[in-house]
């Protein structure tokens, strides 16, 4: 999610000044790095959730700062622990009961506490994971809400799964996609459907999607947020252009 830093998350977070963010799933430590320098820059708290944080980023979690805290557990145990955040960024297990039950424990513990629902993004809301779950471990999810997978890749414009030439070939993946309770951005959707607080959605489609959750009262309460926000929204030829460009990338993505 790096790539967002320059044009959405920096420009986001100066306008919010959170005093505590919460990164789920660290992934590639660039962006880890530019969340810890925004956090000491800004006296805030910068919690990252990772049950199983790859080997190559203990030099960026081994840092001794009292800004980053990092919590080595699932993020459906570990989110009711954390302080109540201003800023979450969800990136970390990219399937329907993950994610819903990321959002629902969020607006509980913000309306537990009497607080604004906080500014949420949510990583890849487009293909491959936006209708069709992957599970980093398949026993973590309750076999009720898990769909039937195989340890395959995925092709662009096809629903089925394959070996040769395509896209994430060692993951599980649900052999199924547009289907009811799967993917991310079902899980938003549903989200949306159930939750009785007044959101918007903006949904980036590039560099797998990036959806942005906010609270109405939030963007009445920010005029320059708002408007950056209101920037962000592409909308009809532009929102084509990028949806084009986002296929032409993940075409040769694949293909790589």
């Amino acid at each position: 999610m790096h790539r967002y830093w320059n044009a959405v998350f920096q420009p986001i977070l100066s306008q919010m000044n959170p005093r505590v963010i919460v990164q789920i799933g660290l992934g590639n430590v660039d962006l880890g790095n530019k969340l810890l320098l925004f956090a000491g820059e800004h006296d805030a708290e910068l919690h990252i959730v990772d049950p199983y944080p790859d080997p190559g980023a203990e030099a960026f979690l081994s840092q001794s700062t009292e800004s980053l805290t990092l919590h080595r557990s699932l993020s459906l145990n570990a989110l009711p622990l954390l302080p109540c955040p201003d800023i979450v960024l969800l990136d970390g297990d990219h399937n329907w009961y993950t994610v819903f039950h990321e959002l629902k424990l969020i607006e509980k513990m913000t309306s537990k506490q009497g607080r604004c629902f906080p500014v949420v993004f949510v990583h890849h809301m487009g293909w491959p994971y936006g209708r069709r779950d992957v599970y980093a471990h398949p026993e973590n999810i309750p076999p009720a809400f898990r769909h039937a997978w195989e340890n395959r890749g995925l092709k662009s414009g096809s629903p089925e799964l394959a070996d040769v030439g395509s896209l994430y070939p060692h993951r599980n993946h649900s052999i199924y996609e547009h289907n009811v309770r799967n993917g991310v951005l079902t899980a938003v959707d549903d989200f949306l459907d159930t939750s009785e607080l007044s959101l918007e959605l903006i949904i980036l489609p590039m560099f797998f999607g990036l959806g942005i959750l906010v609270a109405d009262s939030v963007r009445r309460e920010n005029e320059d947020l708002a408007k950056l926000l209101q920037q962000l929204d592409a909308t009809g030829p532009v929102e084509t252009l990028l949806q084009d460009s986002e296929a032409g990338r993940l075409e040769e993505v694949v293909q790589s």
